[in-house]
Formats: C-alpha cells, structure tokens, sequence
C-alpha cells in the first residue's frame, strides 16, 4: 500500500539518498586511501631498486630525505610542501637506474667521460618521472639536487 502523505514519501527518499551518498563518500575515502598506500609502495619499490643497483646509494636516499624534511620543518614548510619534498627526497637518485653498473659502482676516480655519464642521472630521471603526473610537483627538486648556489652544479648550471 502506497503511503498517500508525500511529504512522508519525499522524506524516505532524502533519507535514502544521503545514506547512499554516505556510502559512496565511505567508497571514496577508502578507495583514496588505498591509492596512497599503492603510490607510496610504488616509490619506495623504485628506491630499492636504486639502492640494489647502486652500492653508495644504499641508505643514501633515505638520509637525504630525513635531512631535507627535517630542514624543510624547521624553516616552516606546510604539510603539503613536505609531502612534496619527501617525494622529491625519495626519487632524487631514480635516475641512477639508467647509468651503467661499472661507472655507478667504479672503486677509483672517475675519468671525465665517466663523471659526465654520473651527472646523466638527472636527466635520466627527468625522463623517468615526467610521465608521472602524481609527482610533478616534486620534480624540480628531484632534478636540481645537483645546482649549487655558486652556480657551478649540474645540470642546469645555475
């Protein structure tokens, strides 16, 4: 039997639609939440890799990234600057995947050819992270690690 008040009908039906839309929010957060776990697990498999690769990289990475966030909280760096800073710490080196094991892991001094090819890491990264929108905001401080205040870094020169 229908319900002949509409204004009962018409309030069912609110009530029905904002639990849906409650669900949906839920649906939402936990789905949101599980890609930040994806993504996180995503970097942190590209820094083993480097780090497997690169026998002065092993810890490396995760030092530099613990420095610069500790820096970066200090000088008052919002949540979101450092979320972007710890990504930027934790790919600055990705790069290094491209750059052949007996130069990376050479014991002596390099010769100049094989320094030039070291400082390729930068670009190689760049190439490597530039299709992934998810770390854009991270890039240039993943490729200026490098640069020096007096200007005689690499790759930019600035």
């Amino acid at each position: 039997m229908q319900d002949p008040n509409p204004d009962n009908e018409n309030a069912k039906l609110k009530d029905l639609s904002h639990k849906q839309a409650l669900a949906y929010a839920h649906d939402l957060r936990k789905l949101h939440t599980q890609m930040q776990k994806h993504f996180e697990d995503t970097i942190s498999a590209a820094v083993r890799a480097i780090e497997a690769k690169d026998e002065y990289t092993r810890g490396h990475t995760e030092r530099v990234t613990l420095y610069s966030l500790q820096i970066a909280a200090k000088l008052g760096f919002s949540t979101n600057e450092l979320k972007i800073l710890d990504i930027a710490g934790r790919m600055h080196d990705i790069g290094k995947i491209g750059i052949p094991d007996a130069v990376l892991n050479k014991p002596g001094a390099l010769t100049d050819a094989e320094y030039a090819q070291i400082k390729e890491h930068v670009n190689i990264g760049r190439q490597i992270m530039a299709p992934m929108a998810f770390v854009k905001d991270s890039n240039p401080a993943a490729f200026s690690h490098h640069e020096r205040w007096d200007g005689k870094g690499y790759p930019e020169y600035r």
